[in-house]
């Protein structure tokens, strides 16, 4: 068992490495075994391809048809984004690794479909609390404190539940007291971050914003994840199964949701990194990143993604980038029948 965590921790190290292209003028274009970016000053930046995982483009960019056959030859992912941050498509290989364990994930009796789904959700709601727990050693809050141990003690009733519809009560549950309590975790003064509620669909407000991008990218990073381990991200245990809609990659994004794309929203609001100019209004009134707002939510993105947290599980530092990947393979060998628990993802 150690030597098969090993070698996991050893074969994620790779799969970091994403280009995002934000400029709406961008051209994408390749060079033999490179791309190449050109702006609209004419500078030039070369990326050899061996050194991608994937590339993220936002509408407005040209990319040539030689850079998707290049993608799809050298398994590089493609998805491509609206400016706003809405996700439009992405593109994909051959389907590769093997069947059998997709099939086992497609035929998973119900019990440990319900028993994923459980740990899933255990993940997101162990997730929120850390967050407020984590906010709470610099800033004590008693609203903080009840709000946490609020969540833990309805995480402590998943095992009860016996479909996922009562899941998706309690997660509305926890929900609705975790973004009650959230604004209390922004302290800028700046009054355009007030947050009053979740809102999506479009988002309403700047905080918003940018809690919809963060999972937006978040979401796409836990695609490429399951499908690095050959599973099928379109089929999932918490979520729902709908055309287009990549339910696999959503349940792993769940573990992940608070402690990664929650904190970054926060950290950016609270260190003044992102200021309230960097914002625009949008379709159907609603607010999102301008360009500006996107480079540097994508620049600190990028570099939170790069930093080491120590996984004790592993007993070793890793990228923060690679927990997608990790899980996913967790994931995949419990599926397999290699692991008869499936363990949540912890980091420090």
């Amino acid at each position: 068992m150690e030597a098969m965590r090993e070698k996991e921790a050893r074969s994620v190290q790779k799969l970091l490495h994403t280009l995002y292209i934000t400029e709406p003028d961008t051209v994408l274009r390749r060079d033999g075994e490179a791309l190449v970016a050109v702006h609209a000053n004419g500078r030039e930046d070369h990326i050899p391809l061996h050194l991608l995982d994937r590339i993220v483009c936002f509408s407005g960019a040209s990319i040539s048809p030689a850079v998707i056959d290049a993608c799809v030859k050298h398994d590089v992912g493609f998805s491509a984004l609206s400016q706003s941050g809405r996700f439009c498509f992405r593109l994909n290989g051959p389907t590769t690794g093997n069947v059998l364990l997709r099939k086992k994930q497609y035929t998973l009796p119900c019990e440990n479909r319900l028993y994923l789904a459980k740990r899933m959700l255990h993940g997101k709601l162990e997730g929120q609390a850390t967050v407020l727990g984590r906010f709470r050693r610099n800033h004590p809050s008693e609203l903080l404190r009840a709000t946490e141990e609020a969540i833990r003690t309805i995480a402590e009733q998943l095992p009860m539940a016996v479909t996922n519809e009562g899941l998706r009560g309690l997660e509305g549950q926890a929900a609705r007291l975790y973004f009650d309590a959230f604004g209390r975790m922004i302290l800028t003064e700046d009054k355009a971050f007030r947050f009053e509620g979740r809102n999506r669909r479009p988002p309403r407000d700047r905080c918003n914003a940018m809690l919809s991008f963060g999972y937006t990218l978040l979401a796409e990073i836990c695609v490429q994840a399951v499908e690095s381990v050959g599973l099928d991200p379109q089929v999932g245990f918490l979520h729902s199964e709908r055309p287009g809609k990549p339910a696999l990659a959503l349940d792993l994004m769940e573990e992940l949701r608070a402690q990664v794309a929650d904190r970054h929203a926060l950290r950016m609001i609270n260190l003044r990194m992102v200021s309230s100019e960097m914002f625009e209004t949008g379709r159907e009134d609603g607010v999102f990143l301008d360009a500006r707002g996107r480079k540097c939510f994508l620049r600190e993105w990028n570099r939170m993604w790069r930093q080491e947290v120590m996984v004790p599980e592993l007993g070793q530092r890793v990228a923060r980038g690679l927990l997608p990947y990790l899980q996913a393979a967790r994931l995949a060998r419990y599926l397999r029948g290699d692991e008869s628990m499936y363990d949540l993802i912890r980091w420090e």
